[in-house]
């Protein structure tokens, strides 16, 4: 009876190991992720996508590289990045965090967001004041580069339509071309990467007004 005991209480040991590192194993990718930044505020519905699992996102949840967000109809959503940079999308967006680090002691890092659908508005943090631009957005037509600023896009299926809120300005750069916007209210159009961005075009303000309320809380 004592064996019999003894040999449970070494299965049931044997057991809890394994259980054990099963549960490591799987909480692993969790723990290795990276930090990117924390939803500041959310209306309407919006979930982040990741490794297969999908979570509802609230006030205060945590956002990961690699994390694909996507917001609903009605729905308004304001990343705050690790740099104090903010995000903010609206109905029916999608964006996916590709790359984001960033070391506050050394004041160095990058990130790139990939705009896949849908209106954004940005305000970079600390990473658009470092030197080289470390701050970029991909788009399916182009790549934005942003110098500590702010601005307001929006990617349909063939349009791409780009405005300088504020700041230091923007590139826009496709395959045959780049433009460069530093005058606040200006905007370029691309609609394929085989061709360079339009010219900046100058917004009205009843444009600009329209645009803004697309993110608008």
């Amino acid at each position: 009876m004592a064996n019999a005991s003894r040999l449970f209480s070494r299965a049931l040991g044997t057991l809890s190991v394994v259980i054990g590192l099963a549960l490591a194993i799987t909480a692993a990718p969790a723990l290795s992720a990276e930090l990117a930044g924390k939803i500041a505020r959310v209306k309407g519905d919006a979930v982040a996508e990741s490794g297969g699992k999908t979570r509802k996102l609230a006030e205060g949840s945590e956002i990961f590289v690699g994390d694909l967000l996507k917001t609903g109809k009605n729905t308004r959503l304001e990343i705050a990045m690790i740099d104090a940079a903010k995000l903010t999308l609206g109905d029916n967006s999608r964006l996916r965090i590709e790359t984001y680090l960033f070391d506050d002691a050394k004041n160095t890092g990058n990130a790139n967001v990939k705009v896949i659908a849908g209106v954004f508005r940005a305000v970079t943090g600390k990473l658009g004041k470092v030197a080289g631009a470390p701050f970029q957005v991909t788009m399916q037509t182009a790549t934005l580069g942003i110098r500590g600023t702010e601005f307001w896009g929006e990617q349909k299926k063939n349009d791409l339509l780009v405005a300088l809120l504020g700041g230091g300005g923007i590139y826009l750069e496709t395959r045959a071309g780049r433009v460069d916007i530093s005058e606040p209210g200006m905007a370029t159009r691309i609609t394929t990467a085989n061709k360079p961005p339009s010219a900046p075009f100058k917004l009205t303000e009843a444009q600009i007004q329209a645009a803004l309320s697309t993110v608008a809380w």
